[in-house]
């Protein structure tokens, strides 16, 4: 294990330790954690609900992440999703688009398709384990050919109750490869893990409508097993941590920013480290 490895290690135990020092005597409501890959990300299945709804969502990033590498160097992304939960049934499609600001990368803007199931078993146990299972399509729609375009299928994990003091556990696996079968580049495809935990810590609220505000603390580290062929390392490729929160505006908008940090351990992914912020504009309905 390299140094960078070690350093992001030792980050994840120090979270968890904080974590655990700042719930010291408190019982907050730990929430399923939704992992680092989460654009079009995953909402969890929630039982009371019988209701078809919807989320749409627009986020500009600073920087737009993307399994550890810059999808659009030197540049900004804005990134547009619409995402409909069926009722009480689990399954939910989501669409989504992103793309670079100030009109460059072109060629790499993106529509991507999902169709997710998520539930949870063990219910009320400490062993009760959130998840989510997905299908996504990754349309480069801008490219002459669909060369460019993938598939990926995607597990989340979540254990709410296996800690004390709140501290949630998640793991994710994508296992990503091309679309096409007679593509020329069927060696890229392959295995992403991600491994972390997650905290929420309760704040009294900040805006008149808000009783509390919830800083959801997150970190993970990342492993590259086969994802992109040959040019890539079977590595532990980065590690991120950061914090975001919600201001709920009214009944169904909320505005959510966030600042993150990426130690990027394997020069293949990424040869430099990342601090990025986000800010999303979301409407339930």
């Amino acid at each position: 294990m390299n140094t960078k490895a070690k350093i992001a290690l030792t980050v994840l135990v120090t979270i968890c330790m904080l974590g655990t020092s700042l719930a010291h005597g408190a019982e907050p409501e730990a929430k399923p954690a939704t992992g680092s890959n989460n654009f079009l990300g995953w909402t969890p299945f929630d039982k009371t609900s019988n209701k078809l709804s919807a989320t749409v969502d627009y986020t500009f990033m600073t920087r737009l992440m993307d399994k550890g590498g810059d999808y659009y160097p030197e540049s900004s992304a804005s990134l547009f999703g619409v995402n409909v939960n069926l009722f009480d049934t689990g399954f939910g499609v989501a669409v989504g688009q992103r793309m670079a600001n100030g009109g460059e990368h072109v060629q790499r803007q993106r529509l991507d398709y999902k169709v997710y199931y998520g539930d949870s078993i063990f219910d009320d146990t400490m062993f009760q384990t959130d998840f989510s299972v997905a299908w996504i399509y990754h349309h480069n729609y801008r490219q002459s050919t669909d060369n460019g375009n993938t598939q990926e299928y995607e597990l989340n994990l979540a254990w709410k109750n296996l800690l004390p003091f709140g501290i949630t556990p998640h793991y994710q696996a994508c296992y990503e490869t091309p679309s096409n079968s007679g593509q020329g580049n069927r060696s890229a495809a392959g295995w992403w893990h991600v491994f972390g935990v997650g905290y929420d810590l309760e704040l009294p609220g900040l805006l008149p409508n808000q009783d509390k505000q919830v800083l959801n603390f997150d970190a993970s580290i990342a492993y590259r097993d086969g994802l992109g062929g040959g040019a890539v390392d079977h590595d532990w490729s980065h590690a991120t941590v950061g914090v975001s929160t919600e201001f709920k505006i009214t009944e169904g908008l909320s505005i959510v920013p966030g600042v993150y940090y990426q130690i990027s351990m394997d020069d293949s992914v990424n040869d430099e480290d990342q601090a990025y912020g986000s800010i999303s504009v979301r409407y339930k309905f």
